[in-house]
């Protein structure tokens, strides 16, 4: 049984700790997710299996939402499940119907992306990629008319210590 956002708002308001505690847990729940066993084990085990990595995946949903909630309020952002391109992101805009520029590459630029809105303009794309190659994203912003930063002051969500934040907005 999956979470419904409601539920998540929730069990997510509910969690206690520093964002860098909360991240922490993420990492321990990853590291500790246990394997599916082999085709050879009982039925029960592999049950079992199978009901303890879907409870796991259920708690770092929750960390990941309150994260991810937090970070934005903290900048005066609203996390928002509608997605946008790059050029709506430029132009502040509401929605792309009219955008045919395609929505944010892969390849180092955007990975396990978060959408956020003020006012419900796009505000920002908080991305968590593997790999930061910060000359290839910055180069990549100026040609789609955005800025990009880095920050090291709020743990990444996706996988830390794995992963990092990454933050596309509108260019000057």
């Amino acid at each position: 049984m999956s979470l419904t956002r409601y539920a998540l708002q929730n069990l997510a308001a509910q969690l206690i700790g520093t964002p860098q505690e909360l991240a922490d847990e993420i990492g321990r729940l990853i590291a500790t997710m246990p394997t599916t066993p082999p085709s050879s084990a009982s039925e029960v085990e592999q049950r079992r299996a199978i009901r303890s990595q879907r409870e796991q995946h259920e708690q770092i949903s929750i960390i990941r939402h309150r994260l991810a909630r937090d970070y934005g309020a903290l900048r005066g952002w609203t996390w928002s499940e509608s997605t946008f391109g790059p050029a709506v992101l430029s132009r502040r805009g509401v929605h792309g119907a009219r955008d045919h520029s395609g929505q944010w590459p892969g390849g180092g630029i955007a990975d396990h992306n978060y959408f956020y809105r003020a006012n419900r303009r796009a505000a920002a794309l908080v991305t968590h990629p593997y790999d930061v190659d910060q000359a290839k994203m910055e180069a990549w912003a100026t040609e789609h008319r955005l800025k990009v930063s880095f920050p090291t002051d709020y743990p990444s969500w996706w996988y830390p210590g794995r992963t990092s934040i990454v933050v596309y907005e509108p260019g000057d």
